[in-house]
């Protein structure tokens, strides 16, 4: 199956460096400009002109949003700093999502009209098809790629490595499910008696992660029975023992830094620190700069992998791998931004996360399973359905 990148930014975030003061007598002043007020936007101020609501900039300033951003406001000489809250970005990250499903004919750079058991894919966004994608994926604030491809071979370790590396599979050094790297002196599994270089993460010529027990030491992406409970992706029990707690984040095998890397410091190599100014934020007021939520790759960030769903344990394979994601997501974001007993307060002060990745393998997995006649189905009643679940928090 084809796999094309399908990203939703909720928001964006910016990294700007603005700073401002309004003195006593209450004008505001930005650089050498004094205007008689301000607005915080994450929208560049011609694109607030033009507007159709129209804003008059000429006593205006435009601040941004970006981590780091503080307003001072001094007041006869009283001062007091206050920080311009960020915005956050969430994706989320859908396996084996066709581009024909989300763009109509005269959008997308292929359509097949027999792609769908017999029939088309594509599936309006609205109130009644896609409840949940329809609060997201509006006209107005919705920007659709036409030719974007996958990488080759378009498969899901290997796509999802270069999408969160931006490199390509050369560089990566994840070239598929399963593949032979010649300069690896290791084996993965370790468990099997296999040829040294040979990388099954998942069975293929050679036997892979087929261990479905939570607290195996080399189950492919690791239990995780509290939210609360932080999953190192480098290393099984400390770091001391150097042991792979998924090797698909090893520094051997993924030998280029994440995204999230970008943000919080490489954990591969030394003098890359990261961004500075948005560990410094995050740290202060007890948030995660990146969260991840059941992908593979998650080195950099805070992952959150998985829990036994057990209201949909019999409800299939696909549906349950899912479930089990949304699930310790969902225990995440109660626990984490909710105050009171038991989590029943309203919002916290503790900072939406800069990058928040939620994966969702279900749909590639039930395609696989049972054919693309079950496709649309499983996208409106079981995708769409956590998304909505996501979005109405």
């Amino acid at each position: 199956m084809r796999r094309v990148l399908f990203i939703i930014a909720l928001v964006i975030i910016l990294f700007s460096s603005s700073w401002a003061s309004i003195p006593a007598n209450k004008s505001f002043k930005n650089g050498d400009l004094t205007k008689g007020g301000f607005i915080i936007s994450n929208r560049l101020a011609v694109e607030l002109k033009d507007n159709p609501a129209g804003v008059d900039l000429s006593n205006i300033a435009v601040l941004y949003g970006g981590i780091g951003n503080i307003i001072e406001i001094d007041i006869d000489g009283a001062k007091k700093e206050l920080p311009i809250e960020p915005l956050g970005i969430i994706v989320i990250a859908i396996d084996g999502l066709r581009q024909d499903v989300l763009y109509d004919s005269t959008e997308a750079s292929y359509s097949d009209p027999q792609g769908c058991g017999g029939g088309g894919c594509n599936i309006p966004i609205d109130a009644t098809h896609l409840p949940g994608l329809y609060q997201i994926l509006k006209e107005d604030r919705t920007i659709k790629l036409r030719d974007i491809t996958a990488i080759f071979p378009s498969i899901t370790l290997a796509s999802w490595a270069s999408i969160f590396t931006g490199k390509l599979p050369n560089e990566t050094g994840i070239t598929g499910n399963e593949f032979f790297a010649r300069d690896l002196t290791m084996r993965v599994p370790s468990r099997y008696n296999k040829p040294s270089g040979i990388v099954s993460f998942a069975s293929g010529a050679f036997k892979g992660y087929d261990d479905i027990l939570p607290t195996s030491d080399d189950f492919f992406i690791p239990y995780q029975s509290d939210w609360k409970q932080e999953v190192d992706s480098l290393y099984l029990i400390d770091r001391e023992s150097r042991k792979p707690r998924s090797p698909q984040n090893d520094c051997r095998i993924l030998m280029a830094d994440t995204l999230f890397e970008k943000i919080t410091g490489t954990r591969c190599r030394t003098g890359e620190t990261g961004m500075s100014e948005v560990m410094r934020y995050f740290n202060e007021r007890g948030g995660d700069p990146v969260v991840i939520a059941n992908q593979h790759y998650a080195r950099g960030g805070y992952w959150l992998t998985w829990d036994i769903p057990w209201g949909d344990i019999f409800g299939g394979t696909s549906k349950i791998m899912d479930s089990s994601g949304w699930d310790k997501l969902n225990d995440y974001l109660s626990g984490k931004y909710k105050g009171g007993l038991f989590n029943l307060g309203g919002r916290n002060k503790v900072p939406f996360s800069a990058l928040t990745v939620w994966y969702l393998p279900g749909l590639d997995h039930e395609a696989h399973e049972k054919g693309m006649s079950v496709y649309k189905d499983y996208f409106i009643n079981n995708t769409d359905m956590y998304i909505k679940e996501m979005v109405d928090r």
